[in-house]
């Protein structure tokens, strides 16, 4: 099978995550997140590196938690005295974004299966500047070793 040329993808992971942003209506980004799910799919995305990012699982929830402590509108659902913690408004936003995170980090997914090389010849064949390009390929090239420092830097500090 030959392999399919980055613009494409480049292209696909960029209104994808466009249309993550601008979304506002939660049955959109269902919608929304059925069609990155089928499209990361069918351009050999790694369901595996979503599966290692599941501790962000933790910080998403956490998020959700916050937007509807401060997220104003709906029903108020809980209410300590003068302090709102829970309004249907506020769940519907942290509901949104945490959709919003699951589509990029699944659209993203699409290009962690391309090899930076195809992808900086992708953005360079766009006339994109090459400076440019490269530090993309910098940044593509050294994610792997910053997750290394940041294991070590976490095992530190757990040794002590």
């Amino acid at each position: 099978m030959p392999a399919i040329d980055p613009r494409p993808k480049l292209l696909t992971v960029f209104v994808l995550t466009s249309l993550a942003l601008f979304v506002q209506d939660l049955w959109l980004f269902l919608a929304l997140l059925a069609v990155t799910g089928v499209v990361s799919t069918a351009l050999g995305g790694d369901w595996k590196v979503l599966w290692r990012l599941r501790r962000l699982g933790f910080l998403i929830l956490g998020l959700v938690f916050l937007q509807s402590i401060f997220g104003a509108g709906g029903t108020i659902w809980l209410q300590w005295g003068p302090i709102t913690f829970l309004t249907s408004g506020g769940l519907a936003m942290g509901a949104a974004l945490a959709m919003r995170f699951m589509v990029i980090l699944w659209a993203s997914s699409i290009l962690l299966a391309e090899s930076s090389r195809r992808l900086v010849q992708g953005l360079v064949q766009w006339k994109v500047p090459y400076e440019i390009a490269f530090m993309v390929h910098l940044a593509i090239r050294f994610l792997p070793l910053l997750q290394e420092e940041l294991q070590d830097a976490l095992a530190a500090i757990q040794l002590r």
